[in-house]
């Protein structure tokens, strides 16, 4: 099963709350209309790559095989060429492919870090 195949088939299953399953699972405050609490936050968390624990980004590269950033959005890529060699730039994905500098296939991508604060002197 595919990460996509498993997230609608977990999305399907949301919408059907309060059954012997949901009693007491302590998430029921969350779950009303939009379906089971907790369903949606395992399909958003497959969705999102299982990033780690709230709040922090993750830091893994990401098979574009397995997911492709969001449109536009700038990324870094890992990009290796014919003969081997690997390279990291910057770049994003537009329509069915990344844009980049060079024509390395990209074999991985990533969110690009926080901006360095600047320091007020």
């Amino acid at each position: 099963m595919t990460d996509g195949e498993l997230v609608r088939t977990l999305k399907k299953m949301s919408i059907e709350t309060g059954g012997i399953i949901c009693l007491g699972c302590g998430h029921e405050h969350g779950c009303g209309v939009h379906g089971c609490a907790v369903l949606r936050k395992a399909a958003e968390r497959i969705l999102r790559g299982a990033k780690q624990p709230e709040g922090k980004e993750r830091k893994e590269w990401i098979s574009p095989e397995r997911e492709i950033p969001p449109e536009g959005e700038e990324v870094l890529v890992l990009t290796q060429s014919k003969k081997g060699i690997r390279n990291i730039d910057k770049g994003y994905w537009v329509i069915d492919r990344f844009i980049h500098r060079g024509t390395a296939r990209v074999i991985g991508w990533m969110s690009l870090p926080e901006m360095y604060p600047e320091r007020e002197e």
